[in-house]
C-alpha cells in the first residue's frame, strides 16, 4: 500500500469477516461491499487486487461488471467453477493425483511445483514454459 499510494489513488477493502471487518448478521453481498468504496472514490475503472478469497472476489467483480475493472492482480486466489475430477483430461488428472500424493507425504516443495505447472504452464505443456522476473530484475 505505501508503495502504491504515491503513484495511484488507492482504496482498500476488508471483506466481511476478514481483516478488521466484523461479520454482522443479515443478508449482504460481497460484490456490493466491494463496489461501494469504489463508487465513493468515483475514479472510473479500477485495478482490483486480492489474495486468496479476495483474489476470487476480484475475479467475480471483473466478471460481474467488466467495465469497472481496469485489470486484476491476484495472489494465490481462490477459484470457483473447477471441473469435477472425473471430467478432467488425463494430463490434468495425472498432475492432480501427483499433487495429492505430495500432500499426503507433506512434500510442500513438490506440491508447489505441481501447482505452478498446473496454473502457469498448463498440464499439457512442458514444465517451465512460463517464467517470471528473475531475482536480478528491478522488481526485487
Amino acid at each position: 500500500m505505501p508503495l502504491l499510494a504515491g503513484r495511484a489513488h488507492v482504496v482498500t477493502h476488508d471483506r466481511r469477516g476478514f481483516g478488521d471487518s466484523a461479520m454482522p448478521p443479515g443478508p449482504f453481498s460481497h460484490l456490493d461491499d466491494l463496489f461501494a468504496p469504489l463508487d465513493e472514490a468515483g475514479n472510473g475503472p479500477a485495478w482490483l487486487a486480492g489474495s486468496s478469497r479476495g483474489g476470487g472476489l476480484a475475479l467475480d467483480a471483473a466478471l460481474a461488471a467488466p467495465g469497472r475493472a481496469a485489470g486484476l492482480v491476484r495472489f494465490g486466489p481462490a477459484e470457483r467453477g473447477t471441473p469435477e475430477r472425473g471430467s478432467l483430461d488425463p494430463d490434468t488428472r495425472l498432475l492432480t493425483d501427483a499433487c495429492a500424493a505430495a500432500e499426503q507425504t507433506g512434500d510442500l516443495t513438490e506440491m508447489n511445483r505441481i501447482s505452478v505447472r498446473l496454473s502457469l504452464d498448463g498440464p499439457s505443456q512442458h514444465e517451465g514454459r512460463v517464467h517470471g522476473w528473475r531475482a536480478s530484475s528491478r522488481w526485487r
